[in-house]
């Protein structure tokens, strides 16, 4: 038991120093726009980003799904939410794309991303916010949660670094 407590907290660790490095790839737009960040991260990886915004939870039980089609990228986000925590998981699904996480192919990321696309499965990575390898889901998160601080200390200097170890060590 110790032996894996001591391998999670390095795998934890590990995860940090790759978030960290990640979000000193894209620099943030000034004033901060969420769609200023996703054309950023668009241009670094020399791809389009495409944002979709529909209701998810209810039908798929997701609140964000990152599509890789052949030609461009798309963030499926959910509505029904404040603006705050739809930005939280766009930056999500941009963080899955900057680590370069591998994608999900699940029947519900598939049936939804035809629905949002018309576009057949077979040519489409999809991955959704859910069912995932957990340190990947633990970098996608984390890099959510420490972007959105870096951004709010830009504009109120109010420090959110108690609020990020709370979420390192829940996992």
């Amino acid at each position: 038991m110790f032996t894996m407590r001591r391998h999670r907290k390095k795998s934890v660790r590990a995860a940090a120093d790759r978030v960290d490095a990640a979000l000193d790839t894209v620099a943030l737009p000034d004033p901060w726009q969420i769609g200023d960040y996703v054309d950023a991260v668009a241009a670094q990886r020399g791809r389009p980003i495409m944002l979709h915004a529909m209701p998810l939870r209810a039908s798929t039980g997701l609140c964000g799904l990152w599509l890789a089609l052949p030609d461009r990228d798309v963030i499926v986000h959910e509505t029904s939410t404040v603006d705050e925590h739809q930005e939280v998981i766009i930056c999500h699904e941009l963080a899955h794309m900057l680590l370069e996480h591998t994608s999900d192919t699940s029947l519900t990321a598939a049936e939804l991303a035809h629905q949002v696309t018309g576009v057949d499965m077979e040519v489409v990575r999809a991955r959704g916010h859910s069912n995932f390898d957990r340190i990947e889901e633990l970098e996608a998160e984390l890099f959510a949660r420490k972007l959105i601080a870096r951004v709010r200390d830009t504009h109120d200097g109010a420090p959110r670094e108690g609020k990020i170890r709370r979420i390192l060590d829940s996992f």
